[in-house]
């Protein structure tokens, strides 16, 4: 029997250009969340992004619709692969991450988000 996994795409649109110091503390908070995201319990991987170190690339990035017209060709975003919910929201309310989001609660003055969306999807693993 094929065990089921948790898909995840979490997506956000910096509040200016991903260069600027307004989204610094999103910048240098990534590598740590990353980082506790591969250490988390449930975690089974996660999509990297061509032409960048980490793991491979799960094929071509795609923003949802809502970002044409932001003025941005890029955003921050993430896909990963969690045993399930339970694990997922270990890992997003406790640690790292949890302490990012409770330092700007609204997404824009510390971490430079102005916007996020989440997507996910539950069903077999891939063979």
């Amino acid at each position: 029997m094929e065990q089921a996994r948790l898909a995840f795409y979490n997506f956000g649109l910096h509040v200016a250009p991903s260069d600027s110091e307004a989204v610094e503390g999103f910048v240098l908070r990534e590598p740590a969340n990353f980082e506790a995201a591969a250490r988390a319990c449930g975690f089974v991987g996660r999509s990297g992004y061509p032409g960048y170190p980490g793991p491979r690339s799960w094929g071509p990035q795609v923003f949802p619709r809502y970002m044409e017209g932001s003025g941005f060709t890029s955003a921050p975003s993430s896909l990963s692969l969690w045993a399930d919910i339970e694990s997922l929201m270990a890992f997003s309310y406790d640690g790292v991450h949890a302490d990012a989001l409770k330092t700007c609660p609204q997404l824009e003055c510390e971490t430079g988000l102005a916007a996020a969306g989440t997507v996910v999807g539950f069903g077999p693993s891939p063979a």
